[in-house]
């Protein structure tokens, strides 16, 4: 590892997040300032070459790298790593306990508190392959009292809460564990990177009053919803940005890595009023030849696939009641004018509307499409927000949402229990407690 040098502050604690994507592997180093916020050090980002090599020695080649370059951009030493999860086999559901106050006298305390979160996670059953990575506290109850955010001090008989479970499979979290650990580190924490992404992306004022976050990236399209400022659900399907660039390598009869550099190069949603019809070359499989395609060619083919992704997340949705189903309108277009038309009420759960984030969310016309689709809730992009110099503005992309979004979450679950923002930065015990811990570490990047 690289020798540490001065960086930032020498007082500041340092922390470290680590997002696996399924091409590119991003480290990124912090600091936490004295106000909770954090400054970005250094960070490092390189392809996977895969190769001859398998899935793990890729990932760990590659988180290699990763280190070094996030070590040589910031003079600080990287031991340990909060490492984001997410896809398809992450599950979440809800638990809720009660416990009598009478061994507290009666009297809400921090440890009735913690008791009560705990025994959430006691009374339900859930597959045993899978172990609890987050244990996310909603609104407690005092008898018949409900909606209680702190109920600390306050008396009664009995303390209820409702808490979201979030869950992942044993052998995704042990391959992580093997990956990270190959390359000479270890795993502080796990997070699910909805929440990562949330830290940088989202505005408290949005948290409080109901959004979704969308983070499209390349293998997994992944949701969350706040309300009140928690966590109240939690998705995940396998059509993403890796979906795009499969049909445009079939649609193209071209080779996946230039399908990944046309869609990077050339890609765009805009159907309507794309007015460029530009040619350009694609490069042929098996010896063959190249050809050209024309650009509207190429954005039906990225349009398609998104309106799906899209409407995927349209349904996730208005399944779990936080939008209104619509109907499509016979004459309607839904490839020129979108799906819905008219407005009906505002859809109270989500009073902040929807945030799409991931490196997908950098396709040109994706917010002009979203908006049509969910067109009874705002849409915006989201990416991470410029504040603490360092390298937040080369890191104020969709692209980084996760990678930046890890450091915020560090530094709110290094603070004193009793100054943590919300509940929805804590880790459950019985997972790290699992993991070896060193006692310094750092984080933040690209």
């Amino acid at each position: 590892m690289a020798k540490e040098e001065k960086s930032g502050n020498e007082t500041n604690k340092k922390i470290v997040s680590l997002d696996i994507g399924s091409s590119k592997i991003g480290v990124f180093i912090g600091e936490i300032l004295e106000n909770g916020k954090v400054r970005i050090l250094g960070f490092g980002n390189p392809v996977m070459k895969k190769g001859d090599d398998n899935e793990l020695e890729a990932t760990v080649n590659a988180l290699k790298k990763a280190v070094v370059d996030a070590e040589l951009s910031s003079g600080v030493d990287v031991k340990e790593v909060y490492v984001g999860i997410a896809g398809s086999s992450v599950r979440s559901l809800v638990s809720r306990a009660r416990i009598p106050l009478r061994d507290f006298e009666g009297v809400v305390t921090k440890e009735a508190m913690n008791r009560v979160v705990e025994q959430t996670s006691q009374m339900v059953q859930y597959p045993a392959d899978l172990d609890i990575i987050h244990v996310l506290p909603g609104d407690y109850s005092i008898d018949d009292r409900e909606g209680i955010k702190n109920p600390l001090g306050m008396e009664g008989a009995s303390l209820s809460v409702e808490t979201l479970l979030v869950m992942a499979p044993r052998g995704i979290i042990r391959t992580i564990h093997k990956a990270v650990e190959s390359a000479g580190l270890v795993v502080k924490g796990l997070v699910l990177e909805q929440l990562a992404d949330a830290c940088c992306v989202l505005y408290k004022d949005e948290k409080e009053l109901g959004v979704a976050i969308v983070d499209i990236g390349a293998t997994s399209t992944d949701i969350a919803v706040f309300k009140d400022d928690k966590v109240v659900y939690t998705s995940s399907f396998n059509e993403a940005g890796n979906s795009i660039t499969n049909d445009i390598a079939y649609g193209l009869t071209t080779p996946i890595e230039s399908a990944e550099e046309i869609k990077k190069e050339h890609g765009t949603c805009f159907r309507s009023n794309l007015l460029d019809d530009s040619k350009f070359t694609v490069p042929g499989i098996g010896g063959r030849s190249g050809k050209e395609c024309s650009t509207k060619h190429l954005a039906y083919i990225i349009y398609c696939q998104i309106y799906n992704i899209l409407m995927k997340v349209r349904a996730d949705l208005e399944a779990q009641n936080f939008l209104n189903k619509k109907k499509k309108t016979e004459n309607e277009n839904p490839e020129e004018k979108g799906v819905f038309n008219g407005k009906d009420d505002v859809v109270k759960n989500l009073g902040a509307g929807i945030v799409i984030t991931g490196g997908t969310a950098q396709l040109k016309g994706i917010l002009e499409l979203a908006e049509q689709i969910f067109d009874d809730v705002e849409v915006r992009l989201g990416a991470p927000q410029k504040n603490e110099s360092g390298f937040s503005e080369i890191l104020s992309m969709p692209l980084y949402s996760t990678g930046v979004g890890l450091l915020n979450y560090a530094a709110q679950n290094e603070q004193p229990r009793g100054k943590r923002e919300t509940q929805t930065t804590k880790i459950v015990s019985a997972v790290g407690s699992k993991w070896k811990r060193f006692s310094s570490w750092i984080g933040q990047y690209i």
